[in-house]
């Protein structure tokens, strides 16, 4: 084996495939909106459940039980937004791979 003779190579096809599947993902936001829609309502029912608190007219237990539910959604949310972050990396991640694939010098070996 010489310096610069190729010892390794990737299939461009899968790179491709790579990439779409990954701008999908990250063009996909049904996850996270869902989940901002969930913490939307689950803000006012806490809001609501705190004024019936506040007047007698709903038990504390109710109102910490919507609290709970709604930390959940926030997780939910924030587990949503960060796998849309991640698609997006990774599709970057695919396209510069591509880029590198393509920029190999004339006369290499391509798969």
């Amino acid at each position: 084996m010489a310096a610069g003779d190729l010892i390794a190579s990737f299939d461009s096809d899968l790179i491709q495939v790579q990439l779409r599947a990954a701008e999908a993902r990250a063009a996909s936001t049904a996850g996270r909106d869902a989940a901002e829609g969930q913490r939307a309502a689950l803000v006012a029912r806490v809001d609501r459940l705190g004024q019936g608190v506040a007047r007698g007219a709903v038990s504390q237990a109710d109102l910490e039980a919507a609290r709970f539910e709604l930390a959940t959604a926030i997780g939910t949310l924030n587990r949503e937004t960060e796998l849309l972050r991640l698609a997006a990396l990774e599709a970057e991640e695919a396209r510069i791979a591509l880029q590198n694939r393509s920029a190999q010098p004339c006369g290499r070996a391509s798969g």
